[in-house]
């Protein structure tokens, strides 16, 4: 994968693992950082030359990432986490997109 995809990869999973040893509501905390930031990280995406596609696949590696180097063990609550993200993820690129017509 690019360059560019690591950098964001990277910095998403510094903020998730943050979230995941700070937080008691991991899974709710991570939404609300995504719609929080997805307007951010959409640019630099689109600066990075990261499509919407693999721009999801970045966001993901970064929160499983984070969510290990923040110290969570239980493999459901990782696949939850990262199932939720997913839907989150298709919304707001949803809405997104229709903002920016």
């Amino acid at each position: 994968m690019g360059e560019g995809h690591e950098d964001l990869s990277e910095r998403i999973a510094r903020q998730i693992a943050q979230i995941a040893k700070e937080s008691v509501k991991i899974d709710i905390e991570i939404l609300q950082y995504l719609k929080e930031d997805f307007d951010e990280i959409r640019r630099i995406a689109k600066e990075q030359g990261i499509s919407p596609a693999r721009l999801v696949v970045t966001i993901l590696d970064g929160i499983r990432k984070g969510l290990v180097e923040g110290g969570v063990e239980s493999l459901q609550l990782v696949k939850s986490i990262l199932r939720r993200s997913e839907n989150e993820l298709e919304n707001l690129e949803r809405s997104w997109r229709e903002r920016h017509r």
